[in-house]
């Protein structure tokens, strides 16, 4: 899944196991600033993808 830009989902997982990413403002503005590159379209489609995500369970 692309969110727009380069912004995958596996990039998305790998934030919310590692950084602790909880929402999109984590991801696109806190571990990265693709925020001021993405469009309000792409963030809403990373929170509709957040939202329905499975839980993230902890890295051994």
């Amino acid at each position: 899944v692309c969110f727009g830009g380069t912004l995958y989902a596996r990039e998305v997982d790998w934030l919310r196991q590692h950084e602790w990413a909880v929402t999109a403002d984590d991801i696109l503005w806190r571990r990265s600033k693709l925020g001021l590159v993405l469009d309000d379209q792409a963030a809403k489609r990373l929170t509709a993808w957040l939202a329905s995500a499975s839980p993230v369970t902890e890295v051994a």
